[in-house]
């Protein structure tokens, strides 16, 4: 029995792998990772909140034959990073103030609802433009003079150039409406807080 000849034909030698360019795709990965490490970094900075001057970082990687890689970044504080003002406090002021009159001369006030048992007063006048010396007369008055429910509440009777004082007067009738009767030559300004 003999031999099956050998085929003819060419013989092909088996192809190597393709190179894999190992240490390029290293050190590009390791750039981009850095990268994005750095990148993390500068949005960490821009939200601290910190006022400081934005750093810069630039980070450069290359292999052979491979061009050169370059990375920026700049961390810019963004509005995370501007402190909110806290919310002042109001000014202090007479959060109990019943009610403000000022002017010269005789006048009636619009009447006003007092409901507290005790009214505090300060009233200051002047006189200057008056000739130097006047009298100042103030009352704090509820109802007419011919009813039952009457109430007069005297706050000043001075006589003088200037003056300024404090007084605590007694409404009698608390949850009605009262006025100011002023009787002066003088400028004069009168405020009236509850209690």
């Amino acid at each position: 029995m003999s031999q099956a000849p050998e085929p003819s034909g060419s013989y092909q030698q088996p192809v190597p792998p393709p190179r894999r360019h190992t240490v390029r795709n290293i050190l590009i990965g390791s750039a981009g990772g850095l990268a994005l490490l750095l990148v993390g970094i500068g949005i960490g900075a821009a939200g601290s909140g910190k006022s400081t001057a934005a750093p810069q970082v630039t980070v450069t990687a290359s292999a052979r034959a491979v061009p050169a890689v370059t990375v920026t970044v700049t961390a810019t504080p963004g509005a995370a990073s501007t402190p909110k003002p806290r919310p002042s406090a109001a000014p202090k002021t007479h959060a109990n103030v019943l009610f403000r009159f000022s002017g010269s001369g005789i006048r009636n006030s619009p009447p006003f609802l007092v409901n507290a048992s005790t009214v505090t007063a300060h009233f200051t006048y002047n006189c200057a433009a008056a000739g130097g010396s006047g009298n100042f007369i103030a009352d704090m008055v509820s109802g007419s003079p011919s009813s039952l429910s009457y109430d007069d509440q005297s706050i000043a009777n001075a006589l003088g150039s200037r003056g300024s004082q404090t007084t605590t007067i007694y409404p009698q009738n608390q949850g009605s409406y009262y006025h100011l009767a002023v009787n002066s030559e003088c400028s004069w300004s009168i405020t009236l807080t509850n209690g």
